[in-house]
């Protein structure tokens, strides 16, 4: 840590928890190159004072709370990051129905945000209004992992949009209830938004990556 440790001194900053991390250098030198395993309680040990080591240290050098940090803020599509957004708190309230809609709207709004980006937009309202093998052809040709996208649509609702007021609309701009587009009819919980907050996330980050201008 010596160079670190002369980089933060030099902006009148230091580390938090040091010692802590030098037993846990120490500990794994001693696995490597000694076989000496460590006792369970110093596992322990060591992943409590790693967890303290990392919380601590992002407040204190950087001001931020890990805990509120969050890949979603990474997402350049301004439409779908608040989606997700809202999920988030959704899913930490344990509203998981409503969590489920965000994140499928937030999905909507990325594809459509790359789309247009192409200039080659067939998008004109949602999934369900498009033909489903352009639908296919797109998620492949803009290099997603299909089949995570297919466990994907089987656990969220086809056809929604959220209307004006932020309500959540079927067909014909009618009020439904998300639960009734789902194929399957499947129960959103938390395993399952958390794997569908997930894959917009890793989406949103893959598309990111290529540069679409002309």
């Amino acid at each position: 840590m010596t160079k670190l440790d002369e980089y933060l001194k030099s902006k009148g900053l230091q580390l938090e928890h040091k010692q802590s991390m030098i037993n846990l250098h120490n500990a794994r030198n001693n696995l490597k190159h000694q076989a000496n395993w460590p006792h369970p309680n110093e596992i322990e040990n060591f992943r409590v004072n790693t967890t303290n080591f990392i919380d601590d240290n992002i407040t204190h050098l950087y001001g931020l709370n890990l805990s509120t940090v969050s890949l979603v803020d990474m997402i350049e599509c301004e439409d779908c990051r608040n989606e997700l957004k809202g999920a988030e708190q959704s899913i930490a309230k344990g509203e998981y129905q409503d969590a489920i809609d965000s994140i499928t709207i937030g999905f909507q709004m990325l594809i459509n945000y790359y789309d247009r980006r192409m200039d080659k937009g067939f998008w004109e309202r949602s999934v369900e209004e498009v033909d489903p093998i352009k639908w296919d052809l797109k998620i492949i040709g803009f290099g997603l992992d299909y089949r995570r996208y297919y466990k994907f649509s089987k656990l969220t609702p086809k056809g929604i949009i959220r209307g004006a007021d932020g309500q959540i609309l079927g067909k014909d701009d009618q009020i439904i209830s998300s639960m009734q587009a789902i194929e399957k009819k499947v129960q959103p919980n938390i395993k399952i938004c958390r794997f569908c907050l997930n894959f917009v996330i890793d989406s949103a980050l893959r598309l990111q990556e290529f540069d679409f201008s002309l």
